[in-house]
């Protein structure tokens, strides 16, 4: 069993490093005529229009082919060859999201290489968007009012994430040809993010099974440290609500753009500021009346979550998905309700816990969070 906690109120400092950015009709012949002969009078024929300009592709349309421009032309505009991956028999797969990687953050485009292998590279993450309000001092990250980060995944992907050492995106996992679940994640940006949902410290009703799409008592919460949010180097976006795949900030236009080709994942990750996204992550984890919460907040994380220092408990809500942690190599079961899984050197902690319980009574009697129900 786990200790009760007496850990004292954590204070957690920002650290987060915002980065710089700067047709011709030809005379038929007689109907008599032979094909041959019919062949010969339309070759000579004097008798002729001027074939319109061919219109120039839209990179929507230039995705549906086997390359598209990507390098400096004469215009400033990327021009060279990106290849789609190919199939064993040399065949070339279709691109199937909106995205490609980029070499910096002005956004030069990359080659892709056809023969890369998964996990798959998102390059250079995107900068934030314009600050309109630049004059006004800039809101930290309530990390101090931040209990956890969760996020909600089958208990038998557990192992491999473990032996990543990552949590990672849909993109990493499928790369530019794969099966993506969304249109929106395909167009709007989702396929880039791991989601997470924040937890305040004064959310104590947040049920342990969780909410939206990772919510399933089948399913595995795995805690996550808010330490993450203030990493020199990690990207990420906030929304106090549901985008359904979206990047938060998109608009209608920005996504008329990418089915047109002027823009793809990346721009729509570039659309939110970094004042926007700290307010909304704010609105999220601050204590409501009666005890309310925005069940539905997600964090979009760039590419991936990094485990080893990050996560720091798992929570169980059936005993199948404890059971099928307990078999992972290394882990310790203690009890039918209590265990641990390896993550590098650490041992962390596993709970089985009734799916409506409270979320952060459960963790604190675990020692998960301490008195003021923080983690990490």
């Amino acid at each position: 069993m786990f200790a009760s906690s007496t850990k004292a109120p954590k204070v957690r400092t920002n650290t987060n490093i915002t980065p710089k950015v700067s047709t011709g009709t030809p005379t038929t012949s007689n109907k008599a005529s032979s094909a041959a002969k019919t062949s010969s009078t339309t070759k000579t024929s004097s008798t002729s229009t001027t074939a319109a300009p061919a219109r120039k592709n839209t990179l929507g349309e230039r995705l549906q082919k086997d390359t598209f421009s990507a390098g400096p032309s004469k215009s400033g505009v990327n021009t060279a060859k990106v290849q789609s991956p190919k199939l064993e028999g040399g065949e070339k797969k279709q691109p199937t999201i909106m995205f490609t990687p980029r070499v910096n953050a002005e956004g030069k485009k990359q080659r892709l290489d056809p023969n890369a292998t998964k996990p798959y590279s998102q390059g250079v993450a995107p900068p934030f968007g314009p600050d309109r309000a630049s004059s006004k001092p800039m809101p930290d990250v309530n990390v101090n009012g931040t209990a956890c980060l969760v996020h909600g995944t089958m208990p038998e992907f557990v192992e491999g994430a473990i032996k990543d050492g990552h949590l990672g995106s849909a993109y990493r996992r499928e790369g530019p040809t794969g099966n993506y679940s969304r249109d929106a994640d395909k167009r709007g940006g989702g396929g880039l993010a791991v989601y997470t949902r924040a937890v305040g410290t004064e959310h104590t009703k947040w049920q342990a099974m969780g909410y939206g799409v990772g919510s399933n008592e089948n399913k595995v919460q795995l805690i996550l440290s808010p330490e993450i949010l203030n990493k020199p180097n990690h990207t990420w976006r906030a929304s106090s609500t549901d985008n359904m795949g979206k990047a938060p900030g998109v608009l209608p236009a920005d996504l008329a753009d990418v089915k047109n080709g002027k823009k793809d994942g990346w721009d729509l990750w570039a659309k939110q500021s970094e004042r926007g996204r700290n307010q909304a992550f704010n609105e999220t984890v601050k204590a409501q009346p009666k005890g309310g919460f925005a069940e539905n907040n997600e964090q979009m994380h760039w590419e991936k979550i990094p485990l080893q220092d990050s996560l720091k408990g798992a929570v169980c809500t059936s005993q199948s998905s404890f059971d099928t942690l307990m078999k992972i190599p290394g882990a310790t079961r203690k009890s039918d309700t209590e265990g641990t899984i390896p993550m590098g050197e650490k041992h962390v902690p596993v709970i089985f816990a009734s799916k409506d319980t409270s979320l952060l009574g459960a963790l604190k009697r675990a020692g998960i969070a301490n008195d003021s129900n923080q983690v990490g």
